[in-house]
């Protein structure tokens, strides 16, 4: 129970990390392309 947890816990933040990323990259583009 506990590592399924932690294991939980590490897929939300890397989740929550990617969309951070994906967001900026594509607020990146836009500008470049503008």
């Amino acid at each position: 129970m506990y590592l399924y947890t932690i294991h939980l816990y590490i897929i939300k933040y890397v989740y929550f990390y990617l969309q951070k990323y994906v967001c900026h990259y594509l607020q990146k583009n836009t500008i470049l392309e503008d």
